[in-house]
């Protein structure tokens, strides 16, 4: 997933907690389709956070265009705030933080 998102400027989804997770720590937003409830709440908290939106359909390929567009420019406009968030949940440190507390607990 690293090699993907490295190279994207926005992801299209089912907005599954990881998939949000990851695309968020390399500064990339979010359009999802959610297919479960958990994904509906959690791309609602990406709207609400303004890194991503949830889709609606019915919707025509020129409205789908525009949101890719949108976002798309939303993330070079805004690089600075997509950056700093991605900083707060870095993948890497988030994994270090779970494994230390694995071993506390275990000890």
């Amino acid at each position: 997933m690293d090699a993907i998102l490295s190279q994207s400027d926005i992801l299209i989804c089912h907005g599954g907690d990881a998939t949000i997770y990851q695309c968020l720590s390399h500064s990339i937003p979010i359009l999802g389709l959610a297919f479960q409830s958990e994904q509906t709440w959690s791309l609602q908290r990406v709207s609400r956070m303004d890194f991503g939106e949830e889709i609606r359909l019915p919707m025509t390929a020129d409205d789908m265009e525009k949101k890719v567009e949108f976002w798309m420019d939303q993330r070079k406009n805004e690089k600075q705030r997509f950056d700093a968030f991605a900083a707060k949940i870095n993948v890497q440190n988030t994994q270090r933080r779970f494994r230390e507390i694995l071993i506390h607990l275990n000890q």
